[in-house]
């Protein structure tokens, strides 16, 4: 931001903007905004233009603003109580690597799955290992 000198307008005076502030904005202004707006969107629609595949995609889009998770697998994963959305990125990205099928993923995933979920989960912090999946 230094080379493009980005500044913005403080009373009487030319501040520069740091990257502190562009984080700040983006996560309190942008993501919390956003997240109300397609929420309002969403109960807009609710039922009003017969069109599922609308409003389940505003579903979608507000539960990963307010989540922090844009796949639906990892939306999922914190469904079944896995709440760090860290941890939640990290089994996902493991499923994909072992090449096991999420595309239709159920309940028993997790069961059929157990000794990777065990090999991901004993890397993380011992808080983490109490999870009980729903």
């Amino acid at each position: 931001m230094d080379k493009q000198k980005v500044k913005y307008q403080a009373g009487t005076q030319s501040r520069k903007v740091n990257m502190d502030q562009v984080v700040k904005y983006t996560d309190n202004t942008l993501g919390y905004d956003a997240m109300l707006i397609v929420g309002a969107l969403a109960d807009l629609c609710d039922g009003k233009y017969e069109n599922e595949d609308l409003e389940e995609g505003l579903k979608h889009l507000q539960n990963s603003l307010k989540l922090g998770l844009s796949d639906s697998f990892e939306l999922w994963l914190y469904s079944k109580g896995y709440v760090d959305r860290e941890i939640c990125k990290l089994l996902s990205r493991s499923f994909n690597e072992g090449r096991i099928n999420i595309a239709n993923f159920e309940n028993n995933i997790l069961d059929e799955n157990s000794e990777l979920v065990t090999k991901v989960m004993s890397k993380m912090p011992t808080y983490f290992s109490n999870i009980t999946v729903n």
